[in-house]
């Protein structure tokens, strides 16, 4: 077993076990794989009731899973120095979305693909949010704020097909501006998606 009894990952155990069985370079490997799981083990508080049904959250596994959403909207909507004053957020995804000027086409589809990797991250990292968990708290505005998050990441996690195609699109064709501004218009409304995610996640409580 890797839960001990409090339903956390123990690492410690697991190393006991496995080191009888496996060759250090293996169980080095697992055990960096199991490592970075480290939040999620943390976040989660795991019992029977919870592998069989809906995770059962902490507030400490609410806030990381906030956290990464902040981080990933402003290095989307601000960090990159990109956006002007007061720009309207479409209309800096569209800007986003097309060839910059003396912009190489190498940089050009690195930066597509950059913007890409954060959503794929946000989706991978509210994975565990898509389902509405077992709430200690059952009151209406709880109920209401986790019934908005799992809405918003559900949204967010379809809208990445449609980006993986837009963006190839783009690449494909950089002088199309009908590709650019498709492109761009799924980027805004994959941000504001991602932007209701994280203030939902603010007003929730296990």
């Amino acid at each position: 077993m890797l839960l001990n009894e409090g339903g956390r990952c123990s690492l410690t155990r697991f190393r006991q076990t496995a080191s009888v069985y496996l060759p250090g370079c293996v169980l080095a490997a697992f055990l960096a794989f199991l490592v970075a799981l480290g939040p999620v083990c943390h976040g989660l508080s795991h019992t029977k009731a919870a592998v069989d049904g809906p995770a059962i959250w902490t507030q400490r596994g609410i806030n990381e899973i906030t956290a990464s959403l902040e981080d990933a909207y402003l290095r989307l909507s601000v960090d990159n120095h990109l956006r002007h004053l007061n720009e309207p957020l479409r209309a800096y995804c569209e800007r986003l979305a097309a060839r910059m000027p003396a912009e190489s086409p190498g940089k050009y589809r690195a930066r597509l693909n950059g913007y890409l990797a954060v959503i794929l991250h946000v989706v991978a990292v509210t994975r565990v949010v898509r389902a509405m968990p077992a709430l200690k708290a059952q009151d209406a505005a709880n109920v209401n704020a986790w019934t908005a998050a799992v809405a918003a990441t559900r949204k967010v996690a379809g809208q990445v097909g449609f980006l993986r195609k837009m963006v190839g699109a783009a690449l494909g064709d950089p002088a199309s501006h009908q590709a650019t501004v498709a492109l761009g218009a799924e980027l805004a409304d994959t941000i504001l998606s991602m932007q209701d995610a994280r203030q939902a996640l603010r007003d929730v409580r296990p």
